[in-house]
This record gives structure tokens, sequence and C-alpha cells, in this order.
């Protein structure tokens, strides 16, 4: 039965998120800008804001080869399979 889409609240965790350049092409991308970064020894936290104004939390293991900073532009990237709907 087709109809119209009622907007829904999705859930995604952190450690879901992948930078861009280290996922699948074909994954949905985010674009935004770093508001905080919190390094846990292995573990790196980042906040990024969206356009629409959304925070997104990503944690993943620290790459030494990669710098990001707060103020900076980043595309995430993320499984769909991993999104939950709360309704």
């Amino acid at each position: 039965m087709l109809g119209l889409a009622a907007p829904v609240t999705v859930s995604l965790r952190p450690e879901a998120l992948r930078f861009a350049e280290d996922a699948p092409a074909e994954w949905p991308r985010l674009h935004g800008v770093v508001e905080n970064l919190e390094m846990l020894g292995p573990i790196a936290r980042l906040d990024a804001r969206l356009a629409n104004g959304t925070i997104v939390r990503m944690a993943t293991l620290d790459t030494p080869q990669r710098t990001v900073q707060p103020g900076q532009t980043v595309t995430l990237a993320y499984d769909p399979a991993r999104l939950t709907v709360v309704a």
C-alpha cells in the first residue's frame, strides 16, 4: 500500500559512523562541521553539526594519520542497516 511518509526519528550509534573515505561508496553521506573532539586513549569521539543543526556523534579508534580539528568540515558515512527507527 502506498501512502504519504510520516516523519520519523532514527537513531544511529556513534560507532556506526565512519569517515567517508573509509566507507563503501554506496553508504549515505552526512556533511558537518566538527564542534567538539575528545581523545580518550585509543578512542576518538567527535561531535559534528549538520547543516540543519542536528549534532551527530562519532566514536572511532584513533587513527594517527588523520588530523581533525574543531571547526573543520567533515564528511561522515553510515551503513543504512545500522539505523534504528524510534517512531
